[in-house]
C-alpha cells in the first residue's frame, strides 16, 4: 500500500467532539480524541458511532475551553475495531486555523514535553527508548489498518 501522507504525523491526544449527519439526515455528536495530528488531518477515537467513509464533518478540538478549534472535514478511511473505533479525517476548509491553533500548538507542547523529560533525565538512553516506544505503538496502531489489506492480497 503507498503512503499518500503529504506530512508528517504527531501523536498527541486532544479531546474533540465530531458532529456530522448520517444517512437519515438525523444529526449526530460523538465526543473521542485525536489518535494522532498531521497539519491537514487528523486520525480520531470515536468509542460509539463512526460517520461514512465521505462524509462531510465538523470536528472541534476542545483542549481550550475558552479557545475550541472547529473545521471542516471529511472521512477518509475507518477502522472498525470493536474495541477502538476510528477514523481518519481531511480537513476541507480553515487550513490556516488548524496550523496555527492545533498543529503548531501540538508542536510547542511535544518539545516542552521532551525538552522538560532530557532536562530531568539522567539517562539520554531513556529518554531515546521512551521516543521509540512512542514510535512503535503509532506504527502498530497503523500496520493494523495495513495487515487485513495484506491478507486480502494474499
Amino acid at each position: 500500500m503507498q503512503e499518500r501522507r503529504r506530512a508528517d504525523r504527531q501523536v498527541v491526544s486532544f479531546p474533540i467532539r465530531v458532529k456530522w449527519k448520517d444517512e437519515n439526515g438525523k444529526q449526530l455528536t460523538e465526543e473521542g480524541l485525536t489518535e494522532n495530528i498531521g497539519p491537514r488531518g487528523a486520525l480520531v477515537f470515536l468509542p460509539r458511532n463512526l460517520p461514512q467513509v465521505g462524509s462531510k464533518v465538523n470536528l472541534t478540538v476542545t483542549e481550550n475551553a475558552d479557545d475550541e478549534v472547529s473545521v471542516q472535514a471529511q472521512v477518509l478511511r475507518l477502522e472498525r475495531n470493536s474495541s477502538h473505533p476510528q477514523a481518519a479525517l481531511m480537513l476541507t476548509k480553515q487550513f490556516k486555523l488548524w496550523k496555527e491553533k492545533v498543529w503548531d500548538y501540538a508542536i510547542e507542547m511535544l518539545e516542552e514535553i521532551l525538552n522538560s523529560e532530557a532536562e530531568q533525565c539522567p539517562n539520554p538512553s531513556f529518554l531515546f527508548f521512551k521516543l521509540l516506544n512512542q514510535l512503535r505503538s503509532f506504527l502498530i496502531s497503523e500496520l493494523l489498518f495495513i495487515n487485513p489489506i495484506i491478507l486480502e492480497l494474499s
